[in-house]
């Protein structure tokens, strides 16, 4: 928002190809950002950042330009190049997580079976003898609650609704 508030002030306003070039980076360093969440894997996910965080480097760069053709001063560019510099070591640091972190599908159990794979081992008859049948995780058993039959104002439900 720094960046923007910054372009839609003459001098800048009026230079058409600059503020063109500068509004098209910024947008692009939070487009790539919100395309790599959509991204299936941590490997495709980190090569958005990295192209968000050269659209970053280009951000910087004209905010450098702007200082130098006496578009706006030190004073005015100062709170757009801090969080510049804020942003660049987040994007490294996300990206270093997701080079370090293993590579799973979203939505996928299993990330080492393909999706066909796992569709068979889910379809698979369990009748066969040989083959042992998965154990179901046991239920804790039910504890129920003692009304207390003295009192019927107290109820032990803490909501409103009606039973049924």
């Amino acid at each position: 928002m720094e960046v923007v508030k910054l372009t839609q002030a003459a001098p800048c306003a009026t230079d058409w190809k600059f503020r063109g070039q500068v509004e098209d980076a910024i947008d692009s360093v939070c487009r790539n950002i919100a395309e790599g969440f959509g991204a299936d894997t941590h490997a495709q996910f980190a090569w958005f950042l990295r192209v968000s965080r050269r659209s970053l480097n280009e951000v910087r760069d004209a905010l450098r330009s702007a200082l130098l053709k006496r578009y706006r001063t030190a004073a005015e560019l100062s709170p757009a190049f801090h969080l510049t510099r804020r942003l660049y070591p987040a994007l490294n640091n996300f990206i270093a997580y997701l080079e370090r972190t293993p590579h799973i599908r979203q939505g996928r159990a299993r990330p080492d079976l393909p999706k066909r794979e796992l569709n068979n081992e889910s379809n698979q008859d369990h009748s066969d003898p040989k083959r042992p049948r998965p154990e179901r995780p046991k239920r804790p058993p039910k504890i129920e609650q003692q009304q207390d039959d003295t009192n019927p104002s107290k109820d032990p439900r803490t909501d409103k609704r009606r039973r049924r």
